[in-house]
């Protein structure tokens, strides 16, 4: 691809400052982060002079300006008025206040395409629909007043990843999932659990790598791709998504499991705050959560309907004591109440984030939960994982999995969980 139509002339005395480049150049002065390489994405010129908006990683800019004089020539200057947005360019200047001209070198790197799939001013505006990703009106919807640059679907941005990552608020998603996991695995390391990794090609139904590993340790955790073999095409669901789990013995009572999330994810919102403070803008400070049973949740929506949040004051609340009917086979039963069980949901602004609680451990009774549930204690998948405490004997144990972009897109109060996986797979989309 030409970077431009007319490279620099032979005798043009500025001709080795400025042009087309295949490998990185060797800069003489110091580098310094805006950061090394910037991104050209606004640009206007004049006879004698250029000015260029150079961006990097999101919300990282500085305006650059090129003028004819005694080492830049009017040809560097159109040359440089001629590139076009997005380019990524290498260039060697002085990074001051205006008060003179700068002598200054700058090489394309990487040549942009004459027209974008998606503009950067529409890749960092909201989007128009997410209600379902493949039913949304493509094209030009929602604009604001006096604004030239339309609001593009959800799938327009999906559709066109190069932009739309490019985008400050893409990026600045990214940083925050990106922070998220770190924050989880700081967290669950300093506390002695050791991380396992589960494969994800197996030949039978799985309920999770960690339930397994249990067997060997007392408290692991893993973080992978899980995948919903559902027809789910809502806001909150994808095929493919990130599951950060962890799974620990349990000395006393399951609620050790479900304090230990709680303060996890507590900490996690706590630290984004410090942590991700230039990528976001806080939407609430966590205080103390809200626990009620999910039986009690059935009456308060009963009796008082969403005006009970008033009284509570938070967007994080944890239901307890499911029903038996709506836990799988490994659910412990609560012992004073069989109808229910010894699990819990956590739930951000009226979505759930985590599923968790104490999983059986004797192996008659998973036998027999397992009769209940109509399956075959010796079909493909539920033998080997009944082998597992028939064997070799397990603690007491619980855990939950905390869905990473759930977190991050509620956290955000961003409009669709497809915002914030690098490329979402619905049953309808596998490319790109």
């Amino acid at each position: 691809m030409a970077i431009t139509a007319a490279g620099p002339s032979g005798d043009d005395f500025a001709k080795d400052s400025y042009g087309g480049t295949v490998f990185p150049r060797k800069i003489a002065s110091k580098l310094a982060h805006l950061r090394d390489i910037g991104e050209q994405h606004v640009d206007t010129s004049v006879k004698k002079m250029a000015f260029v908006e150079l961006r990097e990683e999101g919300s990282w800019s500085i305006q650059g300006l090129v003028m004819a004089g005694t080492e830049v020539s009017r040809e560097m200057v159109k040359w440089v008025g001629s590139l076009k947005p997005k380019n990524f360019v290498s260039v060697e200047a002085t990074v001051k206040r205006p008060l003179e001209p700068v002598k200054s070198p700058v090489f394309c790197e990487a040549p942009a395409p004459e027209s974008l799939g998606l503009s950067l001013q529409a890749a960092n505006k909201a989007v128009t629909r997410v209600d379902e990703e493949e039913n949304v009106v493509e094209g030009v919807e929602d604009l604001t007043l006096g604004s030239a640059v339309p609001a593009a679907s959800l799938a327009t941005h999906i559709g066109n990843p190069v932009m739309h990552k490019r985008a400050p608020v893409a990026q600045a998603i990214s940083n925050v999932r990106i922070t998220v996991r770190k924050i989880f695995t700081e967290y669950v390391d300093a506390r002695g659990f050791n991380l396992f990794e589960p494969p994800c090609l197996i030949g039978a139904a799985s309920e999770g790598g960690s339930n397994i590993e249990i067997a060997g340790g007392r408290k692991v955790y893993s973080i992978g791709p899980t995948f919903r073999a559902e027809n789910s095409n809502t806001r909150r669901h994808l095929t493919e998504f990130f599951v950060m789990d962890l799974e620990k013995e349990i000395e006393e009572h399951y609620h050790e499991v479900l304090d230990l999330l709680k303060d996890l994810l507590l900490h996690i919102f706590r630290q984004l705050e410090v942590r991700c403070k230039d990528e976001i803008e806080l939407v609430r400070s966590p205080g103390k959560e809200v626990r009620i049973t999910f039986a009690d949740g059935q009456k308060l929506l009963r009796e008082e309907g969403p005006e009970e949040y008033k009284n509570y004051k938070t967007d994080f609340y944890i239901l307890d004591k499911f029903p038996e009917s709506a836990r799988p086979f490994y659910a412990m039963l609560d012992p004073e109440n069989p109808d229910v069980t010894n699990a819990f949901d956590f739930f951000m602004r009226g979505q759930e984030v985590l599923s968790g609680g104490q999983r059986i451990h004797l192996p008659d009774m998973l036998e027999s939960r397992i009769r209940d549930k109509g399956i075959g204690p010796v079909s493909p998948g539920i033998k080997e994982y009944l082998d597992v405490f028939k064997l070799a004997g397990v603690l007491p144990y619980g855990g939950g999995g905390i869905g990473l972009d759930r977190v991050v897109a509620w956290y955000l109060a961003l409009p669709t969980v497809h915002l914030c996986a690098y490329y979402p797979r619905t049953p309808k989309r596998l490319l790109p």
